[in-house]
């Protein structure tokens, strides 16, 4: 599985949360930063890899530095 980054926002560790869809949330209850939930279908209530993937992904994505 691939690693997440820590949040974005205060730095706090993250953790892949399954529950009739699939999403990334900091586990800093202060900063409440996560993303949408993810679902392999449009009505599907099942998670599958590319659930997983997809919001892995997005959870990973940072603004790229100039330096």
């Amino acid at each position: 599985m691939i690693e997440l980054k820590p949040c974005p926002f205060c730095g706090g560790q993250a953790r892949l949360y399954v529950n009739g869809g699939v999403r990334v949330i900091c586990n800093n209850y202060n900063c409440n930063c996560q993303t949408p939930i993810i679902r392999d279908g449009e009505y599907s209530t099942g998670v599958g890899d590319t659930a997983v993937s997809r919001v892995i992904e997005k959870w990973n994505r940072r603004v790229k530095d100039d330096d």
